[in-house]
């Protein structure tokens, strides 16, 4: 895992999508999805069609037990990428 790379990278270009996203995504690994949900939830400010943070944020909402917020990050991946749709619906509908 590269957290501090892209901690750094994050730092010193903040509106930096794929800095954004891998971050998010070091911290999901890491299983520490309050941080990785905000990570995310940044990333779609800038770009609310980036599906890899749809699908991160929603699992994360899955994890911290916000079925609601999941099934609208469910709404926005689906038009985007079916097949990761569907594995979002799996994690919300428990599998």
């Amino acid at each position: 895992i590269s957290l501090p790379f892209y901690k750094k990278a994050a730092e010193i270009n903040p509106q930096s999508v794929a800095a954004l996203v891998r971050l998010g995504n070091n911290y999901f690994q890491l299983k520490d999805y309050r941080v990785a949900a905000p990570i995310y939830q940044k990333v779609l400010r800038l770009d609310a069609k980036n599906v890899d943070a749809l699908y991160g944020l929603g699992i994360c909402y899955v994890v911290l037990k916000n079925k609601l917020a999941a099934r609208r990050q469910y709404e926005k991946i689906k038009p985007l990428n079916e097949i990761l749709a569907a594995e979002l619906l799996k994690e919300i509908n428990g599998k």
